[in-house]
């Protein structure tokens, strides 16, 4: 009789729900627990779960929605297109009419205000993929709508969020950029965006006038980035000859000066990636020597050091490195070039907070003595971690761990 009373009882209650804000922490574990996502990228997967999401109820709604729209500019252009149109429709009245009053026939319908309003919950801004999505949406109107249009929408994600931490943006020579439209990130409510920004990344090609121009604007207003990508890609041959040939012609190197000076401006820097630039010419060796001097002078704040398909052949040595007391972490990924000459002052160094060194790929079966030098070096930094290495060679801290859990399990068998 008890037991079913207590049954009944059971029965009857009902858990309070969650609160939203409990249930999107459980829900970031989606994004964060994904090794293919980070933040200006979501993978495909993740957005289907989300997705998914929505539809359980009003609450879990509301939780989800948050999370989508962080970066809601996804690799599918007919998804960023149906982004930018709730983001117009979240334009006020007044903007609208203005808009329509400068041509004839916007890329947009007029929809009733959205449920929520979703420019405050960006907060990576991959301005690459809003610059070229609104440009073929806008590719029938004149170049002054194109830019009320992308400014209007600008204007309303910075009314409406100050939680924007980061910033992506590509250069390439096959896209419509031009050193007039950087015009649109002067703006005052954009300059507010670009001075709390923590997070950058610059992709394209290294050198190019465009990039130039464009590191030379974040150099200008971001002073508090804590971390800084920048990169090249890949080239044809003949691009590679005309671009070689006209910096050949240089002799003053003012790009490599725009990437120090982004450096130089930052107050916090604790991260610093530069990646894609395996092709050599006289630029990327001053470019490199210029960022490993600036990289140098952030010796108390930087943390995290990587390199990514970098040729390293007949750059200098790593002295200003060496200066960096809080460094962590340095990865010389798919790198060529790299010598013991120029680790040197790192080896020699007294970098105690340094846990991590990866270099790959590891080509240890003939080694000289320096080579030796190097790699002991990499070994005493990662066995003091307990990292295993790729070749799958277990380090001293790993084995050490296995060891005493093998003991101690043989301990308690026979207790």
């Amino acid at each position: 009789m008890a037991r079913r009373t207590f049954l009944r009882r059971q029965a009857k209650y009902q858990a309070p729900p969650l609160a939203p804000e409990i249930i999107q922490q459980i829900l970031s574990y989606l994004i964060a627990l994904d090794p293919n996502c980070h933040d200006y990228y979501y993978s495909e997967c993740v957005y289907k779960d989300l997705y998914s999401c929505l539809l359980v109820n009003r609450l879990w709604c509301r939780s989800t929605a948050p999370l989508l729209w962080r970066q809601p500019l996804t690799d599918n252009p007919y998804v960023r297109a149906k982004v930018l149109q709730v983001y117009y429709s979240c334009l006020d009245n007044n903007q609208k009419q203005q808009l329509q009053s400068q041509e004839l026939e916007l890329p947009f319908v007029d929809a009733p205000l959205p449920l929520f309003n979703y420019p405050s919950f960006l907060r990576f801004l991959d301005y690459d993929r809003l610059f070229r999505t609104m440009e073929a949406l806008c590719k029938t109107m004149s170049r002054k709508c194109f830019h009320n249009i992308l400014s209007a929408i600008l204007q309303l994600i910075s009314n409406n969020t100050s939680k924007v931490n980061g910033f992506r943006f590509i250069i390439c020579r096959n896209n419509f950029w031009k050193p007039q439209d950087i015009e649109l990130l002067r703006n005052d409510a954009v300059i507010q965006i670009m001075k709390r920004l923590r997070t950058v990344d610059i992709g394209g090609d290294i050198g190019h006038e465009r990039q130039k121009y464009l590191l030379e604007y974040l150099a200008e207003y971001c002073t508090m980035l804590e971390s800084i990508r920048v990169g090249g890609g890949p080239l044809k041959p003949e691009t590679l000859t005309q671009f070689s040939y006209a910096i050949s012609k240089s002799t003053t190197y003012p790009e490599e000066n725009v990437i120090s000076n982004l450096i130089l401006s930052q107050t916090n820097l604790q991260s610093f990636e530069f990646r894609e630039l395996k092709w050599t010419s006289r630029f990327i060796r001053h470019a490199l020597i210029a960022v490993i001097s600036a990289i140098g002078t952030r010796k108390s704040s930087l943390r995290h050091l990587r390199f990514h398909s970098v040729n390293f052949d007949q750059c200098c040595s790593w002295q200003p490195i060496s200066a960096c007391e809080n460094l962590e972490s340095i990865e010389l990924i798919d790198c060529v070039g790299i010598t013991t000459e120029m680790m040197r002052p790192l080896i020699r160094g007294r970098l105690e907070k340094l846990k991590k060194v990866v270099i790959t790929p590891e080509d240890r079966e003939v080694l000289t003595d320096d080579q030796k030098e190097l790699w002991k070096w990499v070994d005493g930094i990662n066995g003091g971690n307990g990292d295993v290495r790729k070749t799958g060679k277990r380090s001293r801290g790993l084995l050490r761990w296995r060891i005493d859990r093998v003991v101690g399990e043989k301990e308690k068998g026979n207790q």
